[in-house]
């Protein structure tokens, strides 16, 4: 190759024996980068480049003619449908070059590294950058862009093989709405995330929603079939109202508090929202519901003497915690 083409390249390895040049994948206007690059670096970083640049391929063979006949020149190998600005980033990393590189990266930056690093068989040498990367604290999610860029999360860490990708996927799907592939069937790169990963996402988010719908029924069902003496006037219901027995009056009032937060009638937030956000729904019920009955209702008594609608929700807030801890997300292929 012409030293025109080496002097454009980047310049990776400044006594490099190789030039790649990328080409763009899905540009309106094909684009391509060229770099100059360690042979020797390649094949040790990946099996792909060690398999492209032994003799049996036909790069590998026009490498060693090179070197045999000592022709000054470069050869060349073109990869074609690929990320230029991902291959850059990765390219930059194993030929030691990460001052040149931004390391504040989006999470579509990011999955586009996976697919590249996946192609190529880098996982290994992108490892300590994995590591952070496949942290669900660490990882970037835009406040804009939640739903999509956990989307991108989870595939960056299937793409990487990374053991992480159980406790990121755990962490996000409790935040997932039931619709989420809506959003992810927008973006082309989540085509690469296998169907089962979707349909486990699905099913965990489904059961945990209806665990949560049934149990707020239950505890209606509850308060319904209470009867106790005596009656009561719940300010909180409103004095049209007039005197209740206990009973009704706190199934009133919880109905009338699950009415504040949009949990009844319809029930609608167990079939859109993220389980984390129904939970909460039913945790600001609690805090809204004060019955006005003739139990203590709080202190320090025994459980006999607290209100029985607090009993009810206290129980119910417990049961959404244990929900969305038992929520499981995907392993990875390494740890199943």
């Amino acid at each position: 190759m012409d030293c025109q083409l080496a002097n454009s390249a980047v310049q990776l390895d400044s006594q490099g024996d190789l030039i790649l040049i990328v080409h763009e994948a899905g540009k309106a206007a094909p684009l391509s980068s060229s770099f100059l690059v360690s042979s020797k670096i390649l094949s040790l970083a990946s099996r792909v480049f060690s398999a492209m640049l032994s003799p049996e391929y036909a790069e590998g063979r026009q490498l060693q003619e090179t070197r045999e006949k000592e022709l000054g020149e470069i050869p060349t190998i073109e990869l074609h449908e690929d990320d230029i600005a991902a291959m850059d980033f990765i390219l930059s990393v194993i030929h030691f070059k990460t001052d040149r590189l931004n390391h504040l990266l989006t999470a579509e930056e990011i999955a586009k590294i996976a697919v590249q690093s996946d192609k190529y068989d880098l996982n290994n040498s992108l490892a300590p950058w994995i590591s952070q990367w496949c942290d669900h604290r660490r990882f970037p999610v835009s406040a804009g862009n939640k739903l999509r860029d956990m989307g991108y999360g989870i595939l960056a860490a299937y793409l990487f093989q990374s053991p992480l990708l159980e406790r990121m996927s755990t962490e996000f799907v409790q935040n997932m709405p039931p619709d989420f592939a809506e959003t992810w069937e927008k973006h082309h790169l989540m085509e690469r995330l296998p169907e089962y990963i979707w349909n486990r996402l699905c099913q965990q988010i489904d059961q945990a929603l209806d665990r949560l719908r049934v149990a707020t029924l239950r505890t209606l069902n509850r308060l319904e079939t209470k009867t106790e003496p005596g009656s009561v006037r719940c300010t909180r219901i409103g004095d049209q109202n007039g005197d209740f027995p206990e009973s009704v009056a706190r199934h009133l009032l919880y109905l009338n508090v699950l009415r504040q937060v949009g949990i009844w009638p319809s029930l609608l937030p167990f079939e859109v929202l993220p389980v984390s956000k129904a939970r909460r729904l039913i945790k600001e019920a609690k805090m809204l519901a004060s019955c006005r009955c003739n139990h203590l209702g709080h202190g320090d008594s025994s459980s006999s003497d607290l209100c029985p609608l607090q009993l009810e929700l206290e129980s119910l807030c417990q049961h959404g915690r244990r929900v969305q801890a038992e929520m499981k997300g995907v392993k990875s292929s390494l740890t199943v």
